[in-house]
């Protein structure tokens, strides 16, 4: 295991639900497009801004509306379960005006770990305990996560097949894109954390870039259309996965080995 601290803990949580969202946004704009057939940049633009707006203004004005509703159940012995229904119309009524979902839902997130400030704001005694509700939604979250990335995956390995022919085209193709991805996540990492204290563990943040459930099921997603060359993107996409968690599993053990050495 390695040890971090709470504040790299934060950052990484926070990285992968900001790329989460943003890789769904763009890969549905992409593929949009190429479904319309056009290529008109101005057009994905907007799409992408249309959609991060309605997110965030809908998405901020149910979750106020949802704090506060918590703040008067907040007593019952199931509030857990009216979050959930909440998160879930949330995101529905995001989606279908045309919004991203998951960005709404991020925003309830983070409205509901800074309650006591938007208490304040709601004019409402700041009494609202979340900590028993965030340790239920943990709870649910992982089985949730636990059985969907299963069935992802197990069907991820059902539809990929080995082409003996391009095995090798492919997995070349894949490692560079993994290069790519470790060297400009290291520059990131190390400009965004400039100047703080995070700053020391940026190679441990790089390390920890593992792929998985997200562009597993996208790339699953391609084959209800007819899109050229789909397969070569699932098994790009595969060995990209299987790269960067070898990544992460042998870099982890690597830099947990040498904090034992010096320590």
């Amino acid at each position: 295991t390695l040890a971090v601290s709470e504040r790299v803990k934060a950052i990484l949580t926070l990285e992968s639900a900001i790329s989460t969202i943003l890789t769904i946004i763009l890969f549905f704009t992409f593929l949009n497009q190429w479904l319309a057939g056009t290529t008109e940049i101005l057009k994905a633009v907007t799409s992408v801004i249309s959609n991060f707006t309605i997110a965030l203004f809908l998405g901020g004005v149910l979750s106020l509306a949802t704090i506060k509703l918590l703040h008067k159940f907040r007593r019952k012995e199931y509030t857990y379960v009216l979050t959930i229904g909440m998160l879930l119309l949330i995101y529905t009524v995001v989606k279908y005006l045309g919004g991203n979902g998951e960005l709404a839902t991020l925003v309830l997130g983070l409205l509901l770990s800074n309650n006591r400030l938007v208490s304040r704001i709601l004019k409402t005694r700041p009494s609202f305990n979340i900590s028993l509700l965030i340790y239920k939604l943990n709870e649910i979250q992982n089985e949730v996560s636990f059985l969907f990335e299963t069935l992802f995956f197990v069907f991820l390995g059902m539809v990929f097949t080995i082409n003996l022919s391009t095995i090798l085209e492919n997995l070349f193709i894949a490692t560079i894109f993994t290069v790519i991805l470790i060297i400009t996540r290291y520059f990131a990492v190390s400009l965004a954390n400039k100047g703080s204290e995070t700053y020391k563990d940026r190679l441990i943040i790089t390390v920890l870039c593992a792929q998985g459930i997200v562009p597993a099921s996208l790339s699953i997603y391609l084959l209800r259309y007819n899109l050229p060359l789909k397969y070569t993107f699932m098994a790009l996409i595969t060995y990209i996965i299987i790269l960067t968690n070898a990544i992460t599993t042998i870099g982890v053990w690597i830099i947990s080995r040498k904090k034992k050495t010096y320590f």
